[in-house]
């Protein structure tokens, strides 16, 4: 994965940012953004949205978070023009269908993922992301 690559963590479990940061940074990549609700990241991305630079590449969004949770964001996320198409993962410990049929309604979404994420299914994320 190129340096240049800017990964976010929209979470709010610290063990979960924890793990991923350092899968994150052993694969090489250098910028990360971590984010502890939705709000927080939507502020981020609103005030950066004409700044491809400051933007994240791909997102790992949990959907249960407090003040703004991951659906909030998306709905407000798709609302608004960016500088640049960003990937989006939903990492949840949600095991409904219907959260998982709910992210087929945004295109913006690559794929939901099951927590626990392992280390295996970053590294497998972070390969498809650098591949595309």
């Amino acid at each position: 994965m190129a340096n240049s690559s800017t990964i976010a963590i929209i979470d709010d479990d610290k063990i979960f940012h924890a793990l991923t940061r350092r899968v994150i940074e052993n694969a090489g990549t250098d910028q990360i953004l971590e984010f502890y609700d939705g709000q927080e990241a939507f502020s981020y991305i609103l005030e950066n949205q004409h700044n491809p630079g400051q933007l994240p590449d791909l997102i790992f969004l949990d959907i249960q978070m407090p003040f703004m949770d991951g659906w909030q964001f998306l709905e407000q996320y798709v609302t608004i023009k960016i500088a640049k198409a960003i990937i989006i993962y939903i990492v949840s410990s949600s095991i409904s269908s219907l959260d998982q049929e709910k992210s087929h309604h945004f295109p913006v979404i690559k794929d939901f993922i099951i927590k626990p994420f392992t280390r295996e299914r970053i590294l497998e994320v972070l390969s498809e992301f650098k591949a595309e």
